[in-house]
């Protein structure tokens, strides 16, 4: 049910466990509760009325998904700027299955149009 939340804590590193995965939001959000809505394909994490994130799900076991900005702002030790990501995680894709026969029947309509061309 997509209206359904559970509450949980927002780790000192930014992230929240659920379920499988562990999803991020601002660093700024770290220490407090916040409330996860999953459906089969996103979780969203809120701070009451404000929605703080949106993920895909989690795909293995501890998978992390970082939030676009989780960093931005947060000092450093040596008051350097913080680099940003060279990349970013993007969900799984899934592919359609096909039995092997119907790439067979496929292959033999080419071929017998190509025989009678000939």
């Amino acid at each position: 049910m997509p209206f359904l939340r559970e509450t949980r804590a927002v780790g000192r590193d930014g992230y929240v466990q659920w379920e499988r995965g562990w999803y991020g939001v601002s660093w700024k959000h770290a220490g407090q509760t916040v409330e996860v809505q999953a459906d089969a394909e996103t979780v969203q994490l809120w701070l009451g009325s404000e929605r703080l994130a949106v993920h895909p799900r989690a795909t293995r076991r501890g998978q992390r998904l970082t939030a676009p900005g989780q960093w931005d702002g947060l000092p450093t030790a040596d008051g350097r700027p913080r680099r940003e990501a060279l990349a970013s995680q993007v969900p799984t894709v899934e592919v359609q299955q096909r039995s092997l026969a119907s790439y067979e029947a496929l292959i033999d309509s080419a071929v017998s149009g190509f025989e009678v061309l000939r």
